[in-house]
């Protein structure tokens, strides 16, 4: 059961790290030029990057222990 909730943070954690300074880019700017985050956006882009972080290494540990017991 820890497996899909694990893999599924790793996959948002990765959404919000990547998915939002591409969207922050192409949407949101104003007058065809690309934007800049507030600091709402900087606050989910590091959670992004912590939750990818942590869900990686915990998908780590639960793997060695798998396969070492």
């Amino acid at each position: 059961m820890t497996y899909p909730l694990l893999k599924a943070a790793h996959y948002i954690g990765l959404a919000l790290f990547l998915g939002g300074p591409a969207f922050w880019h192409w949407v949101s700017g104003d007058s065809g030029r690309p934007g800049r985050p507030g600091r709402g956006g900087l606050v989910l882009w590091a959670g992004g990057f912590l939750l990818f972080v942590a869900s990686g290494f915990l998908d780590a540990a639960r793997a060695a222990a798998d396969l070492y017991g």
